[in-house]
């Protein structure tokens, strides 16, 4: 969200999700240097303003020289998420104190991990 003035803003489209950018250059000693940037990031709800989420990003860049039909892997972009959800039975879980009795707490951990394998090839 972009703020236009106290009671006005206008909404900006950002994309999001994962991204890869590879910059190949083919040396004199047909050696391939390739320079790899990825982006992965997602709508982040616990930073919202006005209802419209924000972005949390992570991103790496890597430089390697390998021959061609060579492999190169990208890893290590890890994330960890903890989600806690209250559920439990509809009114009677709402009641203070004995609603307790009627509802239970569910936490969950999440890990993600991006791989990008890169195997380049000179063609004649």
């Amino acid at each position: 969200m972009i703020a236009g003035g106290v009671t006005s803003g206008t909404i900006d489209w950002k994309e999001y999700g994962l991204k890869t950018d590879i910059l190949p250059r083919i040396q004199p000693d047909n050696f391939i240097d390739l320079e790899i940037t990825s982006e992965v990031s997602r709508l982040d709800w616990s930073n919202k303003v006005q209802n419209y989420p924000a972005l949390l990003t992570r991103k790496a860049t890597s430089s390697v020289k390998l021959k061609s039909g060579q492999t190169v892997t990208i890893a290590g972009m890890l994330e960890t998420t903890m989600d806690e959800q209250l559920i439990g039975v509809p009114l009677l879980s709402q009641i203070p104190l004995l609603g307790r009795l009627f509802s239970t707490k569910r936490k969950a951990e999440t890990k993600t991990n991006v791989l990008i394998f890169v195997t380049p090839r000179i063609l004649d």
